[in-house]
Parts: C-alpha cells; structure tokens; sequence
C-alpha cells in the first residue's frame, strides 16, 4: 500500500478489526489530501517503541485537508510529535483522543477535538493547542478526564479564543468549568456559543474567581445535566454579561435552588434581552423560578417555556400575577408536567415573598391581551390544579394551535368563569387550533360552564381518553370542521351524543380516522347524512360501547329505483366492531329502513366480534373487492362465504392472532402469486410476466432495445447521452443472460460504446447474482465505470483483466461475500476503489501497484465486521 503515491483519499473508517499499519506505510502516502479512520484504527505508537505507526506520520502528511482519527493512548495528548503547523490548514478534522462510549456519533460540527484525560495528560502538548487554536471555529468536547477540575488544566496560559462549543461530561473530579486564579489572561471564552456540562457530580459552579471582560459575551446555549452538587449556576456579574444567551436548559441537578442570581440589581435593568428558551426538569430543591430573573431578563422576548418535575417551588402559581403573566408578549409553547404545588396556573395577586413587579394595574380585558402568541399549551400530571386559565385568557389565546391536559386529577373545568360569563353564552374562537388532546381528567364534567361553545375551523386531531364525567362536546353546532383527519373517544361514560347539531357543508370531509371505544351512553355514533361525506375515512373502530344501537341514525332517505341505498367509503381500509351487545344494524331511522349497502373498494381488513344482535352485514358482491383479511363471529360466516366464494373465512371460533404475511394464518389470501425463491435453470418463471416466454437471445434483444423503450417495472434501463452508453441491468435479467454467454453470441451493441455498467438487485426479487460469467466483460474496451455493490459474489471473473487499460472506477460495496480482490491490482487506470462492507479480511500487496488510485474506501460498519471477519484486519 505505501506505492500508492497519488493517492488523495484514504477511508478506514469502521474497520474495527484494523489491528495493524506498520511503521512508513502512513508516511509514503505523500498525496493524501483526506484521511478518515473514525472507529478503527487507533493505537499509533510512540515513535521507535513498537511495531505499529506513530502518530508523527500522520503529522508529516502535508497536504491534508480532512483529518478524521482516533489515537487511543491518552499519553499522546502529552507528547510533542515534531512540527504541526501545517494542520492549520486543515479544513475538516475531528480527532478522538482517549476511550469513550459517551458521544460515539460523529459530532456535526466540522471541526472537533475529543479528549479523554488521565492525570498524567496535560498541560497538552504543542499539536494539541494548534487544533484547539485554529483560526476558525471549533467544537471541544471533554469526556471521562481524570484528575481534570477544570478547563483551564488543559492550558494555563490559553484563551480558547476560537473555540465555539465546550461539552464536557462525565468527568467525575471537575468542580469548576472554569476556575480563574493569579496568572490568567485577559479574557476567556470569548466566541464560546454552546456550553454544555453533563453528569459532573462534583461541579460547584460554572466560574470561580474574578470575572474577565468579555468572556462568555457570545454565549447562546447553555445546557447542564446531571450536576448533584450544584447549588447556583454562576454568580450575578457574570449573568450581566450573557447578553447573547438564547436558550437555557437544566436538568437533574437535585441540589440546586435557584437558576438565576441577581444580588445588587435593580428591577428594569434587564440585560439578557434575547433570551428565548427556558427548560427546567427534575430540580428537586428548586424553590423558586423567578426570583432572581426579574432584573436580568427581558421576559418580553421568552418563546419557550417548560418546567417539569420540580416539587419544591412554594408557591401555588406558575405565573405570581395577571400583570406579571403579562409580559410573555412572545411566549409560544409552554409546557408544565409533574409540578403538584400548583393550583392555578396565574394567581389573581402578587403572593411570591419578595418580588416586586413595578408596574401598573391590569385588568382581564387589557389590550394585548395575555399569551396572544401562545401556540402549544401542555398541562400534565398537575394532580391539584382545578382549572387552567380565566376563561378572559383562554378567548385571547388566539394563535393556539396545540392544546393538551392530562393526568389532572382535580380538574373540573379547564377555565374559571368570571362573574359576568355566569347568566350569558359565550363564543371562544380559536382559529388556528389543531390538536386537542384531553386525557384522565375523572372529575372533569365539562370544557367551560354551561352556554360557552368552542369555535375552531382549524382543528385536525381531537382526542379524548379517560373522562367519564364529561357529558357533551362544546363545539359550535356551525362548525364546520372541514380539516378534522382523527377523531377518538375512549372511556367516555357520561357522553350520550357526539353530534347534535345541523350538518354544515364540508363537514368532517378529511376524516382518516374514527375511533369510539367504551361510551356506553352512545346509541350511534352519527348522523347518516355524515356518513356520505366521509370520502376519506381510512380507519373505522367502535368498540365496548353496551348501548350502541346502530352505526349511523337515517332520519331522512333517498332511495334508489330498486328501493335501495349505496354509501360509499372509498378509501376506508379497517373496519372492527366489537363488543356491541345491543347493535342490530349499521344503518337506522325512525320509519322504513331501506336496504342500505356499503360500497368499500379500499377494505383489506374487517373484525366483527361479539355483536350478537347485528342482523346482516351490508356489503353486496362487489363492494370488498380487496378484502383479505377476516375477524368474524360464526353467524356471519356463511353470509361473507357467499359475497367471497374463493376466500377462506376465518370466525372467532378458531382465529388465532398473526401478523407474520409469510406464514399460515388462515385468514390472509395473497393478492399476488408468490415468487418462486429457487429456479431452474434457464427457467423464466420469476422474470415479470413481459419476458415469460423469451429465450435468452431474446431477453438481450429486448435489453438492447431499452436504449428508445422502458420495460415493464423497469426492468432494465439504458440511455446515451453525449456519445456514451449507460446500462443499468437487474440481477434476475444478467442470471438470463449467462445462457446467451454460453451460446457463444457476442455482446457486439455492449461492447461498442458502454462506459458505465451498473448490476443492482430489483426489491422484487430476492436472490442476488452470485456468479459473472468468466468471458462476461471481453471486448469491452470502453468502460469506464463499473458498479458491483450488493452482489453475492465471491470472485472476480477474469474477463475484468481485459478493462486494465479502460476501467477508472470499480464499486463493489455490500459485496459480502468477496474474500479475494487480488485481481483488482492489474486494473492500473483505475482511481476509484470502493470495498465498503465487503468480506476482505486483508489487503492484498498487488493493491500497492495501483499507483494512479486516488480514493480507497473502505468503510465498514462495525455490527457487520464483526460478524464477517474472524481474524485481524491489515494494512501491508
């Protein structure tokens, strides 16, 4: 391998069984613009002390551009290995120093360094900081350091001026991020844009000492996880100085009281103006979520706002006062799990012990009104919360688009009317609501006090689990909902009607899907002149429902000449009912019932079980022409026998549950004839239907003629553009063409002007090519390219020696089975080589020979090699 002197692109990565490059082979490859050995090779030695390559060769390279390496040693991050100043020309690098589990992705950023540290490891050696100080943006990410307290170890006289993200995790001894002391220069971190610290048991804070001018000036994220020792976050003159801070993120971190700290500050002073995100879970001794925040952030600008888990905050309310919630102008998602302590969400006065809100008086009808750019509302596992807003807030909420409440065991109505919303009806419009989602609420008995109605035009998903009080669905009866895709009711004791109302044109007509479980006060589920505009149902389900008497209530019919009724459900694919004690039909009215059928050409499954009362299904002979699968009671079976003569039936009786399509189960009958997994040869049974009957010499004329035509399911596809002739041929039609070889016909029109030849697997036939006929590629002295990937060969077939003077680029990645490419080293033109995921345990030294090859790959997944390769992976 060290022959290959022009080679530009080197790609050893996932080779995880690489166990050996000897000294010099590295070195030689003089041209090497991209080296990539993420996940393989890792174990460069120290110059001159084993029989591997230093990491010295590595440096020597000159022309890299792309560096991407694991040295496994962490001494190496101590040891000088010559001059390094070259590498700042690097454009891409991302170099792994040290074991680590934690972060096994390669990072997106295009510049990173990972250092994994022992006690013996640093101050860094010169290499080190010419990564760590390069002229552009990088990404620096700490894992496992031993002995390491804080950054500053790494280089006491450093700035990491360029450094744009510091990630530092389970480093079990650090107990400051950045621990400032007598000799220091003038400014830190002065770029730094992401902080992010994760499982450091011992941190106390994030800077100790006398602040430094600019430092952390940049900053926009800041995430910490797992810090049990953490009381506060940094002190106050240094929150000052976060002017850039976007997004703060803290979890797990059972010790800490407080997040902001703001001692010496005057309410207004606010300097963190660009704040957006705030997410606060599982902080055990949190006792307070503003206090300290007033006087440093502009809570004006806050889009996001989550806190879970925190049980310890003293006060009863997320928000301490109407005119404090007020100053969310922008706040668009919040989001509030697990905190019991809350009873409402907005008290009505300013309770909180020691905050002063300097501003005037506000009413529930001040102009903008509260949350008005609220879009996702999330209320989960507030056990004593009994409502959530004012009802004066909920009507303003007009930008909401997701609303969701569960697991509120209190809760009886989701808003508190005011006095004058008692005698009088209401119209809460919400235009662009999308979602609502309401779940094991047992004490809620309604949306809003009686006469208040919910408009929304908008709404595609509306869900409702476990409320057995509630009594009816507040919806305007002119409700249109024209956009409604999923509607689902389950354990719904109390609900005696889904729809009252009139019907509006373009009602429900985007209904996917419906779904009624455990409503044992619904006698139908709807009117029947809804059930002609559910064109797009694709799921129908109504289940445990013991007073439902039929499907859809007929109030008014038209018949048909014949004294019939057809509804048509073109798309609905699964259709069940179950335990539906008391159903006697699909369809009813008041009078004479005409015979109604149901015309469902998209059915592929039905499940009808224990509905003893149901007289007949309404399906006529043509109405299930796709029906395939069957879940039926026994009293059916010879009423479904008789529309589905050459269908097997299966009944309640002897079904067995199976969703395996390749095995037995009774109750699937195969739209399509199964392929044969095994033929004889020069059979054609498993080509499509178009070439059945072709002899080989055939097939190639049909072949040859795909250069004007595709054939059916693109069998085989050819072009020419620009004086070249691409094929692209499946693997089931090149099995064929092994007999027209044997016949001895040349492939004249192939050999002519082809430059790419591709052979790829069709997904609709499962065995891949195993063997290329020895003469295959004689004559042709044109091609340029050839793609082998995903072929079940072993060999190479000799006729490839014949394109050594042609053939630039060979793939033959996913060749599992390959063990032998020795071949391959008479092909001198070629410059391109691709092995990704091949069988090849060792290189083979006629590889060396290839002295025009610029790009050797061979990457390799490491769940796959270990698998295929039994010994040791080498480079000779």
């Amino acid at each position: 391998m060290s022959g290959l002197t022009n080679l530009k692109m080197l790609d050893l990565s996932y080779n995880k069984n690489l166990a050996c490059i000897p000294p010099k082979v590295i070195s030689r490859l003089s041209s090497l613009e991209e080296l990539y050995m993420i996940d393989s090779f890792g174990e460069w030695e120290i110059e001159g002390t084993g029989d591997n390559a230093s990491l010295a060769e590595v440096v020597s390279l000159a022309k890299l551009t792309s560096l991407y390496l694991d040295v496994e040693n962490e001494k190496w991050l101590s040891t000088d290995i010559g001059p390094s100043h070259h590498w700042e020309k690097l454009e891409k690098f991302y170099i792994r120093v040290g074991y680590s589990t934690w972060w096994t992705m390669t990072p997106k950023s295009k510049r990173c360094v990972r250092l994994s540290t022992r006690s013996d490891s640093f101050p860094v050696a010169a290499w080190v900081n010419v990564l760590m100080g390069r002229t552009y943006a990088y990404d620096l990410r700490l894992e496992r350091c031993e002995g390491l307290k804080n950054v500053l170890q790494l280089n006491p006289k450093g700035r990491f001026y360029n450094l744009n993200s510091l990630t530092i995790g389970d480093s079990r001894e650090m107990e400051y991020v950045v621990n400032v002391e007598e000799q220091v220069p003038d400014t830190m971190f002065p770029n730094l844009e992401i902080l992010k610290v994760v499982v450091l048991p011992k941190l106390k804070v994030i800077w100790n000492g006398p602040l430094l001018g600019r430092s952390f000036e940049k900053l926009k994220v800041l995430e910490i996880y797992g810090c049990g020792k953490l009381v506060n976050v940094m002190p106050s003159l240094l929150w000052t100085m976060l002017q850039n801070l976007e997004q703060i993120d803290i979890r797990h971190c059972p010790s800490l009281e407080k997040v902001f700290e703001s001692d010496g500050f005057e309410d207004g002073s606010g300097s963190i103006f660009k704040l957006r995100s705030i997410e606060l879970r599982c902080l055990d001794s949190l006792t307070s979520i503003w206090k300290g925040a007033i006087p440093l952030i502009r809570l004006e600008n806050l889009k996001i706002l989550y806190v879970e888990d925190c049980p310890n905050l003293r006060l009863g309310y997320l928000f301490h006062s109407v005119a404090f919630a007020q100053r969310f102008q922008q706040l668009e998602e919040l989001t509030v799990i697990e905190c019991q302590s809350f009873i409402k969400l907005i008290a009505k006065e300013d309770e909180e012990e020691g905050m002063e809100i300097k501003s005037c008086p506000i009413n529930f009808i001040a102009f903008p009104p509260i949350f008005f750019n609220l879009k996702v509302l999330l209320i989960i596992g507030c056990n004593d919360l009994k409502y959530i807003f004012p009802i004066r807030i909920f009507q303003g909420l007009l930008q909401l688009e997701e609303f969701t409440v569960s697991r509120c065991y209190e809760m009886e109505n989701l808003t508190e009317v005011c006095q004058e919303e008692k005698d009088g009806s209401m119209t809460i419009r919400l235009p662009h609501l999308r979602i609502v989602q309401l779940d094991m609420l047992p004490r809620l008995s309604s949306f809003f006090s009686h006469g208040v109605l919910l408009d929304c035009p908008s709404l595609e998903k509306l869900k409702i689990y476990d409320c057995p009080n509630l009594k009816r669905l507040p919806f305007l009866d002119e409700t249109m909902f024209p956009n409604l895709e999923v509607l689902k009711l389950k354990l719904m004791k109390e609900l005696k009607a889904i729809w009252n109302g009139p019907l509006v044109e373009r009602s429900f007509e985007k209904m996917r899907v419906l779904r009624i479980e455990d409503c044992n006060n619904l006698v139908n589920v709807l009117p029947s002149l809804l059930s002609t505009r559910l064109q797009n149902l694709e799921d129908f389900r109504v289940h445990d429902c013991n007073k439902m008497e039929e499907l859809f209530e007929f109030e008014e019919c038209e018949e048909e000449e014949d004294g019939s009724m057809t509804i048509r459900l073109p798309h609905l694919s699964f259709l069940s009912l179950r335990n539906l004690p008391t159903l006697t039909s699909f369809f009813s009215h008041r009078s004479k019932l005409p015979r109604v059928f149901l015309d469902c050409p998209s059915l592929e499954e039905l499940m009808i079980l224990d509905c003893r009362n149901l007289k007949r299904l309404p399906f006529g002979p043509q109405s299930t022409p796709k029906l395939t699968e069957f879940q039926i009671d026994p009293n059916f079976k010879a009423q479904l026998q008789q529309l589905l003569p050459l269908r097997r039936i299966t009944t309640n009786e002897n079904w067995t549950t199976s969703h395996n399509r390749k095995g037995t189960d009774p109750g699937i009958v195969p739209c399509n004839p199964h392929l044969p997994e095994h033929e004889d040869e020069g059979h054609a049974s498993g080509l499509p239907s178009v070439l059945q009957d072709y002899h080989p010499q055939k097939i190639f004329l049909l072949f040859s003629c795909a250069l004007l035509h595709n054939l059916d399911q693109s069998l085989c596809y050819g072009k020419l553009e620009a004086g070249v002739l691409t094929f692209v041929i499946p693997t089931v039609l090149l099995r064929h063409l092994k007999g027209l070889m044997d016949d001895g016909v040349k492939l004249s029109l192939l050999c002519v002007r082809v430059a790419l030849f591709v052979v790829f697997a069709v997904r609709n036939f499962s065995q891949p090519i195993k063997k290329i006929p020895d003469g295959f590629f004689e004559g042709m002295k044109r091609l340029a390219t050839l793609d082998l990937s995903g072929t079940g060969i072993k060999y190479q077939p000799q006729s490839l020696l014949s394109l050594n003077n042609c053939l630039r680029s060979l793939y033959l990645g996913n060749c599992w089975r390959l063990k032998d490419v020795s071949l391959i080293g008479n092909l001198k033109t070629l410059e391109i080589l691709s092995l990704q995921h091949t069988g090849i345990s060792m290189l083979p030294e006629e590889i060396g020979g290839l002295t025009d090859l610029k790009m050797l790959d061979l990457f390799v997944y490491q769940e796959s090699q270990m698998h295929l390769i039994k010994g040791d992976f080498k480079i000779v």
